[in-house]
């Protein structure tokens, strides 16, 4: 065996390596709320009938534990967490994604530990 990886480890290629570290240390300090130039490698939720598609961060920048927090928004957006059909007005301060903070539902929470 070579260094410390194993048959289990699953290898990822040194380009998506380099793009997934990339886009992390683009999201790191600001919210990208504009969609220009290529598209991203960020995960895109399932796509509705209508509308357009939902962006949601890389995993590694919606795990961070680093500036989330819950702003009220002036519009309404349905819960981004899977599963929850809520329509809130409350979004991720650095994610952008509406998400419920609620006496009920705390989406924003299980969103960034999930």
């Amino acid at each position: 065996m070579r260094g410390c990886f194993t048959e289990e480890t699953a290898h990822l290629p040194l380009l998506d390596f380099k793009i997934q570290v990339a886009s992390c240390l683009c999201m790191e300090s600001k919210v990208s709320n504009k969609r220009m130039g290529r598209p991203s490698q960020a995960v895109v939720v399932g796509k509705n009938k209508r509308g357009p598609q939902i962006f949601v961060p890389p995993d590694p920048v919606r795990r961070d534990r680093t500036d989330h927090c819950p702003l009220r928004a002036s519009e309404k957006g349905r819960c981004k967490m899977p599963g929850c059909k809520g329509i809130v007005r409350s979004k991720c301060s650095k994610c952008a994604v509406f998400l419920c903070f609620t006496a009920e539902r705390n989406c924003i929470v299980d969103f960034h530990k999930a």
